[in-house]
């Protein structure tokens, strides 16, 4: 009988796509939605897990879309509202309609653990997107580091966080948060990474940022019983049983700059 996790995934599917929703069954943990040009991997639970390989003549402008078994369970509305994004499935809100807030700790903390597949994070510098006293997109950026480029020196601030409202899709909702930041802080350097997991970062290509490099697979251990995941740090500092975990490996980061200079 298939897992919990597999079952869920096609009720989500048949839900917000329809019966003839055009998706390819591969196998019972991968799927190509063929009108979006989308290849989906599940990544389940296994003692032996092994990473699926693409599947052969679906890579060119295929996006590449992997989901595993514990995020879909410990941060399940955030996943699926990434894919109804992906999908075109949300609701749009132009940015033109909204208005540029300064948030507050609380606000964005709130927003982003509701809202974003990582939970919250450190950041220095934050930013929102509000329409009519709600709030449905938000940015969050680290303090500037001086960078050295030859003989010229300049300050490069990193792009931790950008989340849309589950459900709403704010379009030129980045564009309007990057310039807006970019000005107020007379930005010349920018860098972000992308989680491979959920794609190639095509909205902030196609906002300026280039792409420098891939950083390889990154390790992570998670506990099947809480859906909770570990670095390997965290093993150490807590000491756990690495027996009792199952061991995953996510698609690596796509690091990306953006320059004024």
């Amino acid at each position: 009988m298939p897992k919990l996790f597999i079952i869920q995934f096609h009720q989500f599917i048949q839900a917000n796509l329809g019966e003839n929703n055009g998706i390819e069954s591969i196998s019972e943990t991968q799927f190509l939605l063929h009108s979006k040009n989308i290849e989906i991997t599940l990544i389940t639970y296994s003692k032996t897990l092994v990473q699926t390989e693409p599947l052969p003549g679906k890579i060119g402008n295929w996006k590449k879309i992997k989901i595993s078994e514990d995020q879909w369970f410990s941060r399940n509305n955030q996943v699926k509202s990434r894919l109804t994004s992906i999908f075109g499935l949300n609701q749009t809100v132009a940015a033109r309609s909204c208005k540029i807030e300064i948030l507050d700790k609380v606000a964005i903390d709130t927003f982003f653990e509701e809202n974003h597949v990582q939970g919250s994070c450190k950041y220095a510098h934050k930013l929102g997107l509000s329409k009519n006293g709600e709030l449905l997109a938000a940015i969050a950026f680290s303090k500037s580091r001086v960078m050295v480029d030859g003989s010229a020196y300049y300050r490069s601030y990193e792009l931790i966080r950008f989340s849309n409202k589950n459900g709403i899709t704010v379009t030129g909702g980045l564009s309007k948060l990057l310039k807006a930041f970019i000005l107020e802080k007379h930005v010349q350097h920018l860098m972000t990474y992308i989680d491979l997991d959920f794609g190639d970062g095509q909205g902030f290509l196609s906002n300026g940022f280039i792409e420098l490099n891939q950083t390889p697979p990154i390790s992570f251990w998670v506990d099947p019983n809480i859906h909770q995941r570990y670095s390997e740090k965290e093993i150490e500092k807590l000491d756990l049983n690495k027996e009792l975990l199952v061991k995953f490996e996510n698609s690596g980061n796509k690091k990306l700059v953006y320059k004024t200079i």
